[in-house]
């Protein structure tokens, strides 16, 4: 498969507190791949989402290499970065209600995101037949309706298909389930990851929750205190771990579960 981004020594330091924030991240990631990260609050997972976005502040002092469709974004110049960012690259915010303007429509957004690619006539229609797509019922009703009228769970069905309706060749997804409860959490994973295996994108999924990633990721990265501990494909990482980090995960996930289950004897 081919490469379609690549992630070598990458390195971010806080100047204002003096910390580094992520040392040495190298990723390789394929044409069609879902590769999850994982790892709890603080160990870097969000920051390493916008290094690939270069939306980290001016005071991170940046090193290393992203390299996306052999453009190395950081060292792109801000032209080729707009040209990048929400289009050849869509990013799934976790606050679905502050992702969107409040004070317009539903359709006028998801219409000025297409209208680079397509004309006024075929974003309408690709507005409707992905909104349909994410389980939405009532198509106008949610195309004329402010965000602040829809839940929480119908803003992240929209953000899921704005982002695959923007043919976008990578797809971010921070935590965007997270605020959810279970039943929409459930109902909006299925939908993602029946929409990722059958438009073939490549997929970066982040979470703290092991069992969201294990049902959804070809691969896993192990995060912790801004460091990769662990990286392989999923199934390696769930039978064989090799760092205690990631046993240690595991074990909690499988405690859990298990806890989960005897509630409900």
């Amino acid at each position: 498969m081919n490469t379609i981004l690549e992630i070598s020594n990458l390195c971010i330091y806080n100047k204002k507190e003096e910390k580094n924030l992520l040392e040495n991240i190298n990723l390789k990631i394929t044409q069609g791949e879902m590769l999850g990260i994982i790892g709890e609050s603080g160990s870097g997972k969000s920051i390493l989402c916008k290094s690939i976005l270069d939306l980290n502040p001016n005071y991170f002092k940046i090193t290393g290499n992203i390299f996306f469709d052999e453009l190395d974004i950081l060292k792109a110049s801000p032209k080729q970065i707009q040209q990048i960012c929400g289009k050849k690259i869509s990013m799934i915010m976790q606050d679905s209600v502050n992702a969107f303007n409040p004070i317009e429509k539903i359709k006028t957004q998801f219409i000025e995101s297409l209208i680079d690619k397509k004309d006024l006539k075929n974003a309408k229609n690709d507005s409707c037949f992905w909104l349909e797509k994410v389980g939405l019922t009532d198509i106008e009703k949610v195309l004329n309706s402010y965000p602040f009228e829809l839940s929480g769970g119908m803003l992240q069905r929209v953000m899921i298909a704005l982002a695959f309706a923007q043919d976008s060749k990578i797809i971010i997804a921070d935590e965007p389930t997270s605020s959810l409860d279970m039943i929409n959490q459930k109902e909006i994973l299925n939908i993602f990851k029946n929409l990722q295996e059958k438009e073939k994108k490549t997929v970066i999924f982040v979470s703290h929750d092991l069992g969201i990633i294990s049902h959804l990721a070809n691969n896993i990265a192990v995060m912790k205190k801004g460091k990769i501990v662990e990286y392989n494909d999923t199934k390696s990482i769930l039978l064989n771990p090799q760092n205690e980090y990631s046993k240690y995960l595991i074990e909690a996930h499988k405690k859990l579960f298990n806890r989960f289950n005897e509630c409900l004897k």
